[in-house]
């Protein structure tokens, strides 16, 4: 069972893997740019990032993806184990939209 779960995970991250090597997306959003270094704020970076801990659940409605990927799912857990209880809360998540 183990061995599968990984299969499924790792068919995720090579999925991932391949559309970043690809390229040709857009930028990572705004809200997610990096705000370690000075000047960030000139440019924007980082302005309308919601903390998911902030929020009931620690989820919060949020763009993760540039646009051009925006509703691609990579993961698509099992209905066994923990993955079960991550795939009912994303279709709870998609309920909300």
């Amino acid at each position: 069972m183990e061995a599968a779960a990984v299969s499924f995970k790792q068919r995720a991250v090579d999925a991932a893997m391949a559309d970043a090597e690809k390229g040709g997306y857009g930028a990572v959003p705004v809200h997610l740019r990096d705000t370690h270094y000075a000047g960030h704020d000139r440019i924007g970076s980082g302005d309308g990032y919601k903390y998911p801990h902030d929020y009931p659940g620690h989820y919060v409605r949020q763009n993760y993806m540039p646009v051009e990927l925006q509703g691609k799912k990579y993961y698509f857990p099992s209905d066994m184990g923990h993955e079960a209880t991550i795939r009912k809360n994303q279709e709870i998540r998609e309920g909300c939209k």
